[in-house]
């Protein structure tokens, strides 16, 4: 990281880890506000490499398990991903994301996301003055038109995905390589302008891909069923009345979740509660019973869950 010589918070924060628990990453994961949760069981390996400075933000992450995000990018920043070449395709707010996309964060709005095993993204955060400079330097039109499209995809042209994924890459090395030995990178803002332009010509060359009605439709209708999920982990919410609330028939809503999430909706309740039990077990205090964290996540059958906890985590309630 670099420090001011007049005060000590760092304008520049440079951050490298490998982490075995999801709630881990999050709290590693700094400038975003995102929540990843696992999705199926088994031990995961994940790498995080961030860059954060105060007009832009720097990142790549994979991950070996499937996972469900919601949460915002970079607040106060105009946020973009791309996925590594090797990555597999993936959902990205309700939109198919793949290796020749570039996805585009809506500003200051939640979204959510499902990525699968193999998930390898990098993400680029600029502060629109940035972008605009950019545009200038290039004596191109501003791209601003460009990011009124909300949670909007475009194709990627190749040559510049492969420029941005090394400049990308070569920030992230060189920062935390600094950062370890406590030096300055003094040629940041550079590679900063360098990316950005290189962005800014990304955005020139391409326009927003669109969805057709019935894919927006399905697209809602989950999106509304994850909202309804979330302020009802705590209670026996059946499928038909989920189904019911999304404005979808059961079946429909079946084959929405398993096409964009992986899992049936049962799955995925379940996953997000014991996800959620697990972090109060590690935050409770000496006189609060397990059987009470349990209960509050809606598990009454102590043998059930904890078979089911540890299914899914590889130990039981008590050992976490």
């Amino acid at each position: 990281m670099r420090m001011d010589d007049t005060d000590t918070k760092p304008d520049l924060i440079a951050i490298a880890g490998q982490f075995a628990e999801f709630d881990e990453f999050n709290e590693a994961a700094a400038a975003w506000d995102v929540d990843f949760r696992q999705l199926c069981r088994g031990k995961l390996n994940a790498t995080l490499a961030q860059l954060v400075g105060e007009s832009w933000s720097l990142a790549k992450a994979r991950f070996d398990r499937p996972s469900y995000q919601q949460g915002l990018s970079v607040p106060g920043m105009r946020t973009f991903a791309l996925l590594d070449p090797a990555a597999p395709e993936t959902d990205w707010c309700g939109r198919r994301f793949t290796p020749s996309i570039l996805a585009m964060f809506a500003k200051d709005t939640e979204f959510r996301s499902v990525s699968p095993p193999g998930f390898d993204v990098y993400t680029l955060s600029f502060a629109e003055e940035q972008l605009a400079a950019a545009s200038e330097r290039l004596g191109i039109p501003d791209v601003a038109s460009k990011l009124e499209y909300a949670d909007a995809t475009m194709q990627l042209h190749q040559g510049l995905a492969a420029v941005l994924r090394y400049l990308v890459n070569l920030s992230l090395s060189t920062a935390c390589s600094y950062a370890e030995r406590g030096s300055v990178w003094s040629s940041s803002d550079p590679m900063r302008d360098e990316i950005a332009d290189h962005l800014v010509l990304q955005l020139a060359t391409s326009s927003p891909l669109l969805r057709t009605p019935s894919q927006r439709v399905r697209s809602k209708a989950v999106n509304h069923a994850l909202e309804i999920i979330e302020a009802n982990l705590g209670s026996g919410l059946a499928i038909r009345d989920l189904a019911s609330q999304s404005g979808i028939g059961r079946r429909t809503l079946e084959y929405a979740f398993r096409d964009r999430l992986g899992v049936s909706p049962k799955a995925f309740i379940n996953a997000q509660r014991l996800i959620l039990t697990r972090r109060d077990l590690r935050a409770r205090s000496g006189d609060v019973a397990i059987v009470d964290i349990a209960n509050r996540w809606g598990y009454w059958h102590m043998g059930q869950f904890a078979r089911d906890y540890r299914s899914l985590y590889g130990e039981l309630p008590s050992e976490t």
